[in-house]
């Protein structure tokens, strides 16, 4: 290839169509989720790319997002839709754009870069630019026919005001948590709606107590994200998915300590971050 390849030549409102068309190309994701990542997040903020004669090679996503650990709020980023052209890959174009994007980071301030590796290969492959396995997850089958609900349950396709900072509000509870964006907590809610699922909230005395993501895989409801007060509220969640599936069992899907399947990775720029961090909402997103 001739000329200069160049770094963040191609922003969003010049490159759309060839930046949707990486994206069906590398993930095959349906235009509604397309359209709402856009929608959530100022791509060109979030966006980096490599281009050669206005024509896209490599693009990928660092979205923020914070990580509370020791008392302290770090700014870390989400590294979201990794992808290549096909015709320009196996030409270390990526490996050239993760060496940009990570030293940007560091000069705006970041703590930490993480990923969510999509096939077995990737985690070699980001373990050689010095990512490393922050965070496992495992799947639990609860029974669900016993189980009463105390708590007013209903499903949504939004998530209004008031649930929106109740989920804010549990995940800065935990210990080493990655807290998401108000535009990732849409964005999920809205992955969860497009695949079959959506989000349950829990209501007792007209006030949020809990609220559950519900995503479905392989025709497969997964609960992706629990947060609830007290058990009562997550009594009453896993009652009413199961009803609402006529399932008498769920998988739930939670993050662990240092078992299970390997889920995050973690490139840190800060040495007082904790190797182990919790992912409290296994989405995409």
């Amino acid at each position: 290839m001739s000329g200069e390849v160049e770094y963040n030549r191609i922003t969003f409102a010049v490159g759309e169509p060839q930046l949707r068309a990486l994206w069906h190309e590398a993930f095959g994701d349906r235009n509604e989720y397309i359209d709402e990542f856009f929608e959530a997040f100022d791509a060109d903020s979030v966006l980096h790319t490599l281009s050669h004669d206005g024509k896209l090679l490599s693009a990928l996503y660092a979205l923020p997002y914070e990580l509370h650990a020791g008392g302290h709020c770090k700014k870390v980023a989400y590294i979201y839709a990794v992808a290549t052209v096909s015709s320009a890959r196996g030409r270390g174009y990526m490996s050239r754009l993760f060496s940009i994007v990570h030293e940007n980071l560091r000069r705006e301030g970041f703590a930490a870069a993480f990923l969510l590796p999509a096939e077995d290969w990737l985690w070699n492959y980001y373990s050689h630019l010095g990512y490393e396995v922050c965070s496992w997850r495992c799947c639990e089958c609860v029974a669900t026919e016993s189980m009463l609900e105390v708590c007013d349950v209903e499903c949504c396709h939004t998530i209004a005001t008031d649930v929106l900072a109740y989920v804010r509000e549990q995940m800065l509870l935990g210990v080493d948590n990655i807290v998401h964006s108000d535009a990732s907590i849409k964005l999920n809610v809205a992955n969860c709606v497009l695949s079959g699922g959506g989000l349950y909230v829990a209501r007792s005395a007209n006030r949020v107590v809990g609220a559950a993501f519900v995503v479905f895989r392989n025709s497969v409801p997964l609960i992706a994200g629990i947060l609830g007060n007290d058990d009562n509220a997550r009594v009453s969640l896993l009652s009413a998915i199961g009803r609402c599936y006529g399932s008498s069992s769920l998988y739930l899907l939670q993050s662990s300590g240092a078992s299970g399947e390997p889920m995050a990775m973690l490139l840190s720029f800060d040495k007082t971050l904790p190797e182990r961090i919790n992912m409290q909402l296994m989405l995409d997103i």
